[in-house]
């Protein structure tokens, strides 16, 4: 049981640290690039497209 119970707490943190990492990851990715972006846990990272709106960013291609 305490084995379980030990995995279970090992996999719920590994997961948080995947979120963070994520986060922190969209953030490296589009602070450079002067758009608006922003992570959430349900959506992952969005960018600002050329109208003000938040996309996901699989769906701006960034061309300097």
């Amino acid at each position: 049981m305490n084995s379980l119970v030990g995995l279970t707490v090992a996999i719920i943190i590994l997961t948080a640290l995947g979120y963070v990492a994520n986060a922190l990851e969209c953030g490296a990715r589009w602070s450079d690039s002067g758009r608006k972006y922003e992570w959430s846990f349900l959506a992952g990272c969005r960018v600002e497209d050329g109208n003000g709106k938040l996309i996901p960013e699989a769906n701006i291609r960034d061309i300097k």
